[in-house]
């Protein structure tokens, strides 16, 4: 009996499956037209069921295999009820679409006498007997109108009915434990910032007594009794809210202050950088509603431009018997990059020969060829945009990618040929040089950069060092909280300041080696392990900040202490990196005495702008290319390692976007700045004066007013006009150098001067 059944249930399988691949051919004979037989099939389904008959064929296979073979599958009589209204409502959308309002129904003996075409090839059947049948039904009581929402409403119900229950149950489960969640987490924030407030007031009070005290005892007055003051205990665990959300609040036992040592203790004493990790508290980064809105609006200027210049390169090539094709148009913000194709046969100088003939015929105010394109068989052809597109902060800002929002100094540039957005990660880097002439966006590129840090970093996380000779550019980020120093506008103080910067970097490395870390973010995670497992009486750890410096004019820098600077540069762009400290360097004269050797070997990041020559191209970028730019941010970006270039549009940061932002984070925190420039500071000063008393001659005035009358200077000048030795001429010639009045050896060439004569 047991094996009859078996044969039975085999035979019963065997049936199955040729019942499937009878109508497997059905449905390709159907669908592809195969022979007569394909043709008839094909009429006969649209006969019944119009152009979409092939949803009823595949749905019937599906109910069969469903049946026959996948029986675990299991799908309630809603799933059948919403699949078949499904059905109708497709229906009837085709016979709603190929009739129109005007449909007045059909006649079924009319339609049925249409059957004799089933043998002819490319019948037509309009929306099908079934699909007709029903519009008609639902037009002669509901009218065109009440159709169309009826079918609407029907096509709403029959997602609802395959859907399952289960799926909508999950979704407002998500929702509403979403609430309660978000409902849970404002009441414990609402806690934790009452704890901050109150420590915050028992450190203020603790300060005032502290005050009191010290008051008193300058005043040689009797002191007052003894003030006991509590210590608040050191939490080695974070609490529940912060183990839940991951907020560091930061909650430190209050110490009494350090006693900072005077300016004659700190020059004197080994240099050190003063601690600045302890957490502003309720710090809140500045929010991006304080930015300018991008332009939404869309134009197809540019498009149909393009379109018309592609087809006319082609035209411009082909004249001077160069066949190619156009592969690809990418549209910029304000270039538009053609990809064409040459015949392997032809020689691509020919090409880089006819910019000037192509530029002409285009009637455009500048072009760029790349030829080849590296990694690519094509050659690049950048042309203007007729209508320029302005890049803004706020949509960069909105689109850091999800992989590189938690890196620490992360900023936006600009734009590339296609439209997507730039970003550079400076601690990769690790030091950046920005060249350009006057004019080409320089200044509003470096803002660009100021703002992304100062947007996503916290005060205690990043430290600023800015050197601004020109004592204007960074008159905006005076008292931000991210400083280190204040703005720095006197070249010989930057230059001190720079060599105070490589006495940090070393004094860095020395606290890594005590605790075998290798790099800053090695430190600070080391520095976080050791504070949250702290023993009674231990005293906690400081973190570094990531120092970033940005000099915003070179060339002033290196006329005034030429061999400091460029030492202090060659120290920090050589081993800074591991110790958290980066360099950001721009000037607007990309010459040789400024750009020097030592400097561009030791920047591998730079990005030029619109250059006047091809000569400052190669200083910056050493290649052409840069004096083809078009201005206004246009700029060459060359990324480490890259042999090739990255043409961008910068973003633009308007003043009042700098000023609204800049003004909300001093509001939020007030900068501590390192009390070494300010011993620094007066020093200078000091040893200025002395030496300017302890170095005059006799002839100094003489010399100055000869040098500027002839506007050269040199030690043999002055040994052959005023009879005087070698040494004293030497001397002579170094106290015009430092006091500014005469440039800086330039090998052969004569010095320039600055000075010009007095009327």
């Amino acid at each position: 009996m047991p094996s009859k059944k078996k044969k039975k249930n085999n035979d019963h399988q065997i049936l199955n499956l040729v019942i499937l691949l009878i109508s497997l051919l059905v449905v390709i004979f159907s669908l592809f037209k195969i022979g007569i037989i394909g043709v008839v099939l094909n009429n006969f389904w649209n006969f019944l069921f119009g152009p979409a008959y092939f949803v009823v064929l595949f749905y019937l296979l599906f109910l069969f295999v469903q049946a026959k073979f996948i029986r675990k599958l299991e799908l309630s009589v809603l799933f059948y009820v919403g699949s078949v209204i499904l059905i109708i409502v497709i229906f009837c959308f085709i016979a709603l679409y190929l009739g129109g309002k005007d449909f007045g129904g059909f006649d079924t003996k009319e339609y049925l006498s249409l059957a004799k075409y089933l043998t002819k090839e490319g019948a037509s059947y309009h929306a099908g007997f079934f699909g007709l049948s029903f519009y008609t039904l639902f037009l002669n009581y509901l009218s065109y109108s009440g159709t169309l929402i009826m079918l609407i409403a029907l096509f709403l119900l029959s997602l609802l009915f395959i859907v399952p229950m289960t799926a909508y149950q999950s979704l407002f489960n998500k929702i509403s434990d979403k609430h309660d969640e978000n409902v849970s987490y404002r009441k414990e924030l609402k806690l934790e910032r009452q704890k901050q407030k109150e420590l915050l007031l028992k450190q203020r009070e603790i300060e005032e007594e502290e005050r009191k005290l010290e008051l008193a005892r300058k005043m040689n007055d009797e002191a007052p009794e003894e003030i006991m003051i509590e210590e608040i205990p050191l939490k080695t665990q974070k609490s529940e809210f912060q183990q839940k959300y991951i907020i560091d609040l930061d909650e430190k036992e209050i110490r009494k202050p350090v006693e900072l040592p005077s300016e004659k203790e700190i020059i004197t004493k080994e240099p050190r950088i003063m601690p600045v990790s302890k957490k502003t508290l309720n710090y809140r980064l500045p929010p991006l509603s304080l930015l300018e809105k991008a332009s939404v609006k869309a134009s197809n200027i540019n498009k149909t431009s393009a379109k018309i210049k592609g087809e006319k390169v082609i035209e411009v090539l082909g004249d001077f018997g160069i066949e190619s094709t156009l592969i690809n148009t990418y549209i910029g913000p304000n270039v538009t990059k053609f990809e064409i194709k040459p015949d392997s046969t032809i020689n691509i100088n020919r090409i880089q020969s006819l910019s000037d003939n192509i530029k002409m015929e285009l009637a455009a105010r500048d072009i760029r060829i790349e030829a080849p394109i590296p990694g690519r068989n094509a050659i690049g052809i950048e042309i203007p945009n007729q209508e320029t597109q302005i890049v803004r902060i706020a949509e960069l800002m909105n689109a850091v990618p999800e992989k590189k929002k938690n890196s620490p100094l992360i900023f936006a540039l600009g734009k590339d040929l296609m439209s997507q957005p730039t970003f550079c990660e400076l601690d990769k880097m690790p030091h950046l040089l920005i060249g350009g002439a006057t004019g080409s966006g320089k200044s509003v590129c470096i803002n660009m950069i100021l703002m992304s840090f100062l947007l996503r970093t916290n005060p205690d996380d990043l430290k600023l060092v800015l050197i601004d000779p020109k004592k204007v550019e960074f008159s905006a980020y005076h008292d931000v909280p991210h400083l280190l120093w204040p703005v720095i506008t006197d070249s010989n103080m930057a230059a001190n300041l720079l060599k105070r910067i490589v006495v940090i970097m070393e004094d860095r490395y020395d606290k890594f080696a005590e605790i075998g870390a290798k790099n800053i973010s090695d430190f600070n995670e080391l520095v976080y392990k050791h504070n949250s497992q702290l023993n009674e009486g231990e005293s906690p750890m400081e973190k570094l900040p990531y120092i970033v410096v940005v000099i915003d004019e070179l060339a002033d820098l290196m006329a005034t202490n030429r061999k400091d600077v460029e030492l202090s540069i060659q120290r920090i762009t050589q081993l800074a990196r591991a110790s958290g400290i980066h360099l950001i360097v721009a000037t607007q004269r990309p010459s040789t005495d400024v750009i020097t050797g030592v400097i561009k070997s030791n920047i591998p990041s730079r990005i030029s702008f619109a250059v006047a020559s091809s000569i400052d191209s190669r200083t910056i970028l050493d290649s052409v290319g840069a004096e083809r730019l078009l201005g206004n941010g246009d700029m060459l970006y060359s990324p480490q390692g890259e042999t090739n270039f990255i043409r961008l549009q910068g973003a633009y940061v308007t003043d009042g976007e700098i000023e609204r932002v800049t003004s909300y984070i001093k509001k939020e925190a007030s900068p501590k700045y390192d009390d070494t420039y300010f011993a620094l500071e007066n020093n200078g000063n000091t040893a200025m004066s002395a030496s300017q008393k302890d170095s005059e001659d006799s002839l100094y005035d003489d010399v100055v007013e000869y040098v500027c009358e002839v506007k050269k200077a040199s030690t043999s000048l002055l040994q052959r006009k005023f009879g005087i030795g070698y040494n004293r001429a030497a001397r002579l010639i170094d106290m015009l150098e430092d006091r500014g009045i005469i440039g800086p050896a330039n090998g052969s060439k004569p010095r320039e001067v600055y000075k010009k004569k007095e009327d």
